[in-house]
């Protein structure tokens, strides 16, 4: 009805449809709903560059909550899309963590001759000494950007076509006809692909397991200069038992930790 001939309409009604006349006239003020003019499926989701989602686009719902803060996983073998790792990031957040460590250091005996009378107390005995601790909390420095995520709301899809090897995440637990799940990606976060690199090339460890928090450790080794001391006038029963001045070596590794990283292993399908 919002067309010009609206008036011509209009003026073969009686004067009583003042109220219809209104009712139209407020409907052709409203811009209408904005609609996907897109070829991706329903439950499609993807990152945007944008402050608002596109037309047939939703930005809400307990699923895209979830993601919220958090890295997109190609759901792995025998995993449950949508399951969660870690708590997500706040904006801006640079996550921390911490390691513990245990170590110890063994003192080699010493004969000393010459140690009599007062002031003797102080030495170092030989043995093995232990020693542990935590250490101070870092950042893990991992890189990442902030992005809009939206999900595909309109069906049936818009017009146009989809290139074939698209990758997509959705929020369906199978993915829609003419895409299929690709086997490389899955328990993997992805990079774009760097300068002379090659596609589809794994590095790193192994995939995760479903639902994994993955964790590493740090070894470590150095040396420990205990002082010395200089003795005189012992007699030959205080003349052994001391501890060797030197720079004994103390190795360990430490205790593992998870570097943090939040993530959702969701569904993802590439175009066939």
């Amino acid at each position: 009805m919002c067309v010009s001939g609206l008036p011509q309409f209009l003026d073969k009604l009686s004067p009583a449809p003042f109220v219809f006349m209104t009712l139209v006239a407020a409907v052709c003020s409203v811009p209408l709903v904005g609609y996907a003019q897109d070829p991706y499926p329903s439950q499609a989701i993807a990152f945007f560059n944008a402050k608002e989602c596109p037309g047939g686009w939703t930005p809400t719902g307990n699923l895209l909550d979830g993601m919220t803060g958090r890295f997109l996983v190609p759901v792995m073998p025998n995993g449950t899309p949508q399951q969660t790792v870690e708590t997500a990031l706040a904006s801006g957040e640079n996550r921390t963590h911490a390691h513990s460590f245990s170590s110890s250091i063994t003192l080699s005996s010493t004969y000393i001759h010459g140690v009599d009378g007062c002031c003797n107390n102080d030495q170092t005995s030989e043995g093995k000494y232990t020693f542990s601790g935590t250490t101070a909390v870092s950042t893990s420095e991992v890189p990442y950007v902030q992005l809009l995520v939206c999900m595909k709301s309109d069906e049936p899809p818009g017009p146009g076509d989809i290139p074939g090897g698209v990758l997509m995440f959705t929020a369906g637990l199978d993915c829609p006809s003419g895409w299929s799940q690709p086997a490389a990606t899955q328990g993997r976060f992805m990079v774009g692909l760097p300068e002379g690199g090659s596609g589809l090339a794994t590095f790193g460890g192994d995939s995760l397991a479903p639902h994994e928090d993955r964790t590493h450790a740090h070894s470590f080794s150095d040396s420990f200069t205990p002082g010395s001391k200089s003795l005189a006038q012992a007699p030959w029963w205080k003349a052994w038992g001391y501890g060797h001045s030197g720079a004994p070596k103390y190795t360990g590794e430490s205790g593992t930790a998870p570097t943090g990283l939040p993530y959702m292993q969701i569904l993802q399908c590439e175009k066939g």
